[in-house]
C-alpha cells in the first residue's frame, strides 16, 4: 500500500494507530510477565475513566484481528465510569477477546459490554464458540494451563486474573459445550 504511492493518508494514519496499540500491547504484555513473575503483584495507576471509549478501542482491535467470518458486538450502557489502570485492564480485556476469537474457528459472535447491575458494574466478554468442559473451566486461572491452544504461555490467564484481582474487582466464567464462553469482571459501581 506504501509502495504504490497511492494510499489513502486517513487509511494510513488508521492502521498506524492499529500498529502502535498492537506493539504496546506486546510491550505492556512483557512487563505484566515481568511483574508477574518477579513479584506475583501487578503495580497499578488508577484514574477514573469511562468505559464506553475503552470498550469502543478494544472492540475496534478486535475486529482488526478477527476473522470476518467473526461479528464484532458492543453494548456498553452510556455514562459508566470506574476507577481503573486502563492499560493493565485493556490488557486483561485483549486477552480474553484473543481468546473468544480463537475460540470461534469456524466464525461467531464476539460480544463487548459494560453495565450497570445494582450495586455493581460487569465487564463481558462473551463468545459462541465452541466452550470450554467444566473440569477445565476450573483450571483456566491456574499459572501455565493452556486449554487446547498449541502455543501459549499458559499465564495468559492467570494475568487476568491478578489484574482485574489487583483493581479489587472479581472475574468469573460460564461457558457450555457448542455455545460459547463468557467471561464477567464485577467491580463495585462507583458514583
Amino acid at each position: 500500500m506504501l509502495k504504490s504511492g497511492g494510499a489513502d493518508p486517513d487509511r494510513v494514519a488508521l492502521l498506524a494507530g492499529v500498529v502502535k496499540r498492537s506493539a504496546d500491547n506486546i510491550y505492556g504484555l512483557i512487563e505484566d510477565i515481568f511483574d508477574f513473575v518477579k513479584s506475583g503483584h501487578t503495580h497499578l495507576r488508577k484514574e477514573r475513566q469511562p468505559l464506553e471509549p475503552l470498550l469502543e478501542a478494544l472492540a475496534y482491535q478486535a475486529k482488526s484481528i478477527a476473522p470476518a467470518k467473526v461479528e464484532t458486538l458492543l453494548a456498553a450502557e452510556p455514562g459508566l465510569a470506574l476507577s481503573l489502570d486502563r492499560r493493565r485492564l485493556s490488557r486483561a480485556l485483549f486477552n480474553l477477546i484473543k481468546n473468544a476469537i480463537e475460540a470461534m474457528p469456524t466464525g461467531g459472535v464476539l460480544s463487548l459490554s459494560a453495565r450497570r447491575a445494582a450495586d455493581t458494574v460487569e465487564i463481558e466478554v462473551a463468545d459462541t464458540g465452541v466452550g470450554i468442559e467444566p473440569e477445565r473451566l476450573e483450571r483456566i486461572w491456574d499459572q501455565f494451563y493452556t486449554h487446547g491452544k498449541a502455543q501459549g504461555t499458559g499465564l495468559g490467564m492467570a494475568i487476568v486474573k491478578k489484574i482485574v484481582e489487583d483493581h479489587g474487582w472479581r472475574v468469573a466464567a460460564r461457558s457450555t459445550l457448542g455455545q460459547g464462553t463468557a467471561f464477567t469482571i464485577t467491580a463495585p459501581a462507583e458514583e
